[in-house]
């Protein structure tokens, strides 16, 4: 082999070294740099700030309705379970399904709470008008389910509606319209009191047989009988169902989470 062929093996060989490293070291960095990327991210959320740079996708959407209705829950927690239902309710009626996970989301999201204003300025770069005006009628109907809006539920309701900009006069029609509907429910019950003459004793023994327990029967027994069905009729499992047994299946479960709180109340 000549000097000159020599020269060119040796060249040829060390180009070929060179692809092999880099080769080996490109998906090694990209992998460090997604690793790096997913810590920032995670950081981030822990600092309580939902990310600006987010892309607008359905389950960053369900995330932001996830954040909300949490911070929501701390102002005023009566009712947490059923407001907790509500909000899965409003997936599956929604997005056709609830995020995977999504009792890890909510605990998550209990443990390192976001700041609210982050997640509606983050709504409000990306989504329509008609997203903003449904995302502000969820969280008042949310506020609603205890039949009553409190004063610091109103207050953040009006910040939330400023910053997606939107008018005032809309969070006042959603407002009205859920006191209208709660007015009527609480009319129709009144009703219902009067036709049968119930008490205390026989709501009591509504709820019982709601959960299928004594009247009598201990939280003990109240709860264990509660995590039974709550597995039965989770809606989850009916994702694939009608639509028809969807709502039923979800009516039965908010029935449940009702029933449960009332029993456990001591009422």
């Amino acid at each position: 082999m000549s000097t000159q062929q020599y020269s060119r093996y040796e060249a040829s060989k060390a180009d070929k070294t060179w692809e092999i490293i880099i080769g080996f070291a490109i998906p090694i960095i990209a992998f460090v740099g997604y690793i790096w990327y997913k810590n920032w991210k995670i950081r981030i959320w822990r600092k309580g700030i939902f990310p600006a740079d987010l892309t607008f996708t359905t389950a960053h959407l369900m995330e932001a309705y996830s954040c909300l209705t949490v911070y929501l829950i701390t102002i005023d927690r009566y009712h947490q379970m059923q407001k907790i239902a509500y909000l899965r309710s409003f997936f599956i009626r929604q997005f056709k399904g609830s995020p995977d996970h999504f009792d890890d989301i909510i605990d998550r999201n209990f443990h390192y709470p976001i700041e609210p204003v982050s997640v509606v300025n983050w709504v409000n770069q990306h989504a329509r008008e008609q997203q903003k005006k449904q995302l502000v009628q969820f969280l008042v109907g949310l506020c609603h389910i205890d039949k009553l809006l409190k004063p610091k539920e109103y207050t953040a309701l009006k910040v939330f509606t400023k910053n997606l900009q939107l008018e005032a006069a809309f969070l006042e029609e959603c407002i009205l319209f859920y006191q209208k509907e709660r007015a009527t429910h609480a009319n129709n019950q009144e009703q219902q009191r009067t036709a049968s003459g119930s008490t205390g004793v026989s709501q009591r023994k509504k709820y019982a047989d709601i959960l299928g327990v004594n009247e009598s029967a201990d939280e003990k027994e109240i709860k264990q009988r509660y995590r039974q069905l709550v597995k039965r009729y989770h809606p989850d499992k009916y994702v694939n169902e009608s639509k028809e047994q969807q709502k039923q299946a979800n009516q039965r479960f908010l029935e449940i989470q009702e029933a449960y709180e009332f029993l456990l109340s001591g009422k």
